[in-house]
């Protein structure tokens, strides 16, 4: 198997618009205490943050250096975070990356994708 990346970034873009947005609709309406208490959304939000996280690192360092307002190290380590160090990972801390860094972040991507696919 070939060990170097054939996806492009339009692709990883993709994934990590579509992650976002799901996590958006799973929370849609939601404040922080159905959040917290709902297991089967923390679980479903949690995984399609690490697919923006993996699909931050597989961005292409030309990308990330033409777009350094989009936090794609933060990103990148947050699904590490996710991934190897769970129990790190609070509830409001979560909270609060879907109700104040998402919805820049998706509207950020959106424009990095429009762009790349010029």
């Amino acid at each position: 198997m070939n060990s170097k990346n054939t996806r492009s970034d339009a692709l990883y873009l993709e994934d990590m618009i579509h992650a976002i947005e799901k996590v958006l609709n799973y929370t849609k309406g939601f404040d922080f205490a159905q959040f917290e208490s709902n297991e089967v959304v923390k679980d479903a939000v949690l995984l399609n943050l690490q697919i923006v996280g993996e699909g931050a690192n597989k961005i292409s360092k030309a990308t990330k250096q033409k777009h350094p307002n989009i936090p794609w190290r933060d990103m990148a380590d947050f699904r590490i975070i996710i991934a190897h160090i769970y129990f790190a990972v609070s509830d409001d801390k979560i909270w609060e990356l879907i109700t104040h860094h998402l919805p820049n972040n998706l509207t950020d991507l959106k424009k990095v994708l429009a762009e790349t696919e010029k």
